[in-house]
């Protein structure tokens, strides 16, 4: 059965990749070399989202000096690119259902949050044999998520009416990119956030397998 769209977008953490025990081990590790308190690891799934400087911001006590902000930015980004393969792993099922739309010659695409220079590395790694159209991370003087922008130039490269895109991903961010673009808004129960956050900010269809979203 050939899937119902014809371009798919995935977000990257949380969506494709379990993640968050690498982004939870790398910044409490900067937290610890600061003498700041660190946080549970099922804490950072409200952290992430929004870009590594706003994950940096977010873990932080009141009373931190923010002069010292760029260089504790520093050590988590030098910290995280260590640590960002050790636990991290594609849910299960996702190969499964990015090889079947490459089977079905339907391009995908990525865009996430977290820094691109992370993002190239962590794609190529763990899905070394998919076919992705673009795989696009946050960088300086681009836009990030929920801004349209980055998708529609994603769409307008593969020239396939917005009606016939799907934006997949685990949170508020996702669905408002996808809403902001005018896309059908999948959302993943098995993410970094509760369903109810994704029904709230506009997702279209939840899916629990990552082989439904192909349905």
């Amino acid at each position: 059965m050939k899937p119902p769209f014809k371009f798919y977008i995935f977000d990257l953490d949380g969506t494709l990749l379990n993640s968050l025990p690498d982004i939870a081990n790398a910044v409490n590790d900067a937290l610890l070399k600061f003498g700041l308190p660190v946080h549970q690891a099922d804490k950072y799934r409200f952290f992430v989202g929004n870009g590594i400087k706003v994950l940096a911001e977010r873990v932080l006590p009141e009373t931190f000096d923010k002069n010292q902000f760029p260089q504790f930015l520093a050590e988590v980004e030098r910290l995280y690119a260590l640590k960002q393969m050790e636990f991290t792993r594609p849910y299960p099922g996702v190969l499964q259902m990015l090889k079947t739309l490459n089977h079905h010659s339907i391009p995908v695409a990525i865009f996430s949050n977290k820094p691109d220079s992370f993002t190239q590395v962590v794609v190529k790694h763990f899905f070394p044999d998919i076919d992705f159209v673009e795989v696009a991370g946050a960088q300086e003087n681009l836009p990030k998520k929920p801004d349209p922008t980055i998708v529609n130039q994603m769409i307008k490269k593969v020239n396939i009416p917005k009606e016939q895109v799907a934006f997949i991903g685990d949170m508020a961010t996702d669905m408002r990119t996808a809403k902001n673009a005018g896309v059908y808004a999948i959302g993943v129960s098995w993410g970094f956030r509760e369903v109810e956050e994704l029904i709230s900010t506009g997702a279209d269809h939840i899916v629990h397998k990552p082989m439904e979203i192909l349905i």
